[in-house]
């Protein structure tokens, strides 16, 4: 019940349009970790658990591994197409033609602030070249 109730009326709360507003810092990272932390809590059978282990008996995860994983998927939907932004600056396919992994690999745009640093592409390129090959050329 504490699960349904959460992920129904908590949680889209927390990742409302995460890919633009994305936390950066440790602190607001944990801030939002605390409120899924405290909803875990509300079952008394997991009261004693430890957070991981309430998060694996819910069938949940972080939500910064959501937020990564929201990021992901938003990239690739802007990569295949399937959703269509202008962009002001469009990241820049790798050079490199002996590149590990798949050959659709992104290069960082170089940042002199912290928030161009964790602008959505600066911030989802590492996680995308890091994915395998079979992932990134899937069709869905």
């Amino acid at each position: 019940m504490v699960r349904q109730l959460y992920t129904s009326l908590v949680r889209p709360h927390l990742e409302f349009a995460a890919p633009v507003w994305s936390p950066s810092n440790k602190n607001n990272i944990n801030d939002l970790e605390k409120i899924q932390r405290r909803a875990t809590k509300l079952a008394p059978e997991l009261k004693h658990l430890s957070y991981t282990e309430r998060l694996t008996k819910l069938g949940l995860t972080t939500l910064e591994t959501r937020r990564i994983r929201g990021d992901l998927i938003a990239f690739f939907k802007l990569t295949t197409g399937i959703d269509k932004i202008l962009w002001h600056k469009e990241p820049n396919k790798a050079s490199s033609q002996r590149l590990r992994g798949h050959p659709t690999k992104f290069e960082r745009e170089f940042a002199k602030t912290t928030p161009r640093h964790n602008f959505f592409t600066n911030r989802v390129i590492p996680h995308w070249n890091a994915l395998p090959e079979k992932v990134v050329s899937a069709m869905t």
